[in-house]
């Protein structure tokens, strides 16, 4: 039986194909970014307008998962590197350390704050995560309101903690 090239082509193709994607599979492409985020606490009615940072670090495993860490909060995700690798979108999963959880504990133990309200977080949001050689941005907002019980009724106010994530990689960028 004579092999016609056109199948000998397509099979060497296959083949090629196959054996290129066995490394991509394989691979554990870690990236390790230093982040710091710049963000401003606003609750109008208490007349706080202020400033909040932190550090933390945000590794970014096999092309996929990640681990953002503030403190002894381990927040965990997956990710989506854009076609161009100019953005990617991050997803934060909702296991683990919960991002609600960690900014109501976070406002509730700011000093502006009285003790007894009550911290409810009604959304976070983050944009697409920027990327320009060894550094990321990512830009995220939360809102929710404050309650509390005074003079046997029960008031709230609204809040807002906005800002931006920037880090660098420690090695290979994403």
């Amino acid at each position: 039986m004579k092999k016609s090239p056109w199948i000998v082509f397509c099979v060497a193709v296959l083949l090629a194909g196959v054996s290129g994607q066995t490394t991509a599979f394989g691979q554990t492409t870690n990236a390790a970014y230093s982040i710091t985020a710049d963000f401003v606490f606003k609750c109008p009615r208490l007349k706080v307008d202020k400033p909040v940072n932190f550090l933390g670090t945000g590794t970014f495993l096999n092309g996929v998962t990640c681990i953002l860490q503030v403190g002894t909060n381990d927040f965990t995700g997956t990710y989506v590197v854009a076609k161009n690798g100019k953005s990617a979108k991050l997803t934060l999963d909702t296991g683990g350390t919960s991002t609600k959880n960690f900014v109501a504990g976070l406002i509730a133990s700011d000093p502006d704050i009285p003790t007894g309200v009550t911290v409810t977080v009604k959304s976070v949001r983050f944009s697409h995560v920027k990327l320009s050689g060894d550094s990321l941005t990512v830009a995220s907002a939360v809102s929710g309101t404050l309650s509390a019980t005074i003079d046997g009724k029960n008031r709230s106010t609204g809040f807002s903690l906005k800002g931006v994530w920037t880090g660098t990689a420690s090695g290979t960028p994403l």
